[in-house]
């Protein structure tokens, strides 16, 4: 497959046109979290602490709030047009094929998203007392960061039907690892006597890698992981049926994952809420009613309505 074939100048013009004011915003919020405190702080005293690669890195975490805001953002709305029928019907009956459409997609969204961190490179280039190869290794760092977020981006866009869904499962995602290590945590010193952790995040820690981490081997699992996301999302594409609009989740294998994964967390929380609130250990069928209500409230998502159907079987299958 030649690259002509690959993707498309007209689709990508297209979006570009519709969705630049994503890239205008990027650019911003990567000059207001790093390059002005950068500026900042190489005029003050406080940036004579700053003698190395790591601190320097360390210094530009907040740019990190910046890449997975956008980063998720910009694929969504990208692939917006797969949650409403007017618009997936006018793209799909362009004559081009799936895997087109896609990659042309996700050039457009490459451009948005990479042509900030190289202005802000540019900018920072120019500020004298900035080592230029901090900058370049965090704006080939940021790279890799905006790969693999876009990945993770483009799979919940395809995979759900609703510009909502695409925006907040990526987050849920993302703190996943550390939600159940608080809840681990908060088991095991309700019910292991003796139970003492004095590492903060000891689980999550080997999950999460900001700058100073990403350095230190988690490179290449972050690329190795974007290209499985994006692989994902190009199968999901492919076999996604047009009709799938305007739901949680374009694929039904999809639904029951997310409403029993609805019930566990919320009966978990709940429970941890009550035990905490009475200061007192006590049963685990505290957590049904809450997990009940997980459902119900799942239910009502899926299903897009307020009148709760079909709860039983799912209650079942959950209390067992």
């Amino acid at each position: 497959m030649n690259l002509k074939s690959l993707v498309n100048k007209s689709v990508i013009k297209s979006d570009l046109r519709r969705y630049w004011y994503l890239g205008a915003i990027f650019t911003i919020m990567l000059l207001l979290m790093g390059v002005m405190p950068a500026y900042i702080a190489v005029n003050s005293t406080y940036y004579g602490h700053i003698q190395t690669t790591k601190d320097f890195l360390n210094y530009m975490q907040p740019t990190l709030f910046a890449i997975i805001t956008c980063c998720v953002v910009s694929p969504a709305m990208v692939f917006s047009y797969l949650h409403h029928r007017s618009g997936v019907h006018t793209i799909h009956s362009l004559p081009l094929k799936r895997g087109t459409l896609y990659f042309s997609h996700i050039v457009s969204v490459a451009i948005l998203e990479i042509i900030p961190v190289i202005l802000n490179m540019l900018i920072m280039l120019t500020i004298k007392g900035i080592n230029p190869a901090y900058v370049l290794l965090w704006a080939a760092l940021t790279i890799v960061y905006v790969f693999f977020i876009t990945a993770c981006g483009t799979v919940a866009s395809v995979f759900t039907a609703n510009v909502f869904a695409s925006i907040i499962i990526p987050y849920c995602v993302i703190i996943l690892p550390f939600f159940i290590e608080v809840i681990s945590e908060a088991l095991c010193h309700m019910y292991l006597f003796g139970y003492t952790n004095n590492h903060s995040m000891s689980i999550s820690s080997h999950i999460y890698a900001d700058y100073t981490r990403i350095c230190d081997g988690m490179l290449y699992v972050y690329i190795a992981l974007g290209l499985v996301f994006f692989a994902l999302g190009y199968i999901g594409y492919k076999k996604r049926a047009l009709e799938n609009h305007s739901q949680l989740a374009a694929f039904k294998f999809l639904n029951p994952i997310f409403i029993y994964g609805v019930a566990i967390f919320a009966g978990l929380l709940g429970y941890i809420y009550v035990v905490s609130l009475l200061e007192t250990t006590g049963k685990f069928w505290i957590a049904i009613p809450f997990g009940i209500a997980g459902i119900i409230g799942a239910k009502m998502i899926t299903d897009r309505t307020f009148r709760p159907k079909k709860i039983i079987k799912p209650s079942v299958v959950y209390l067992a």
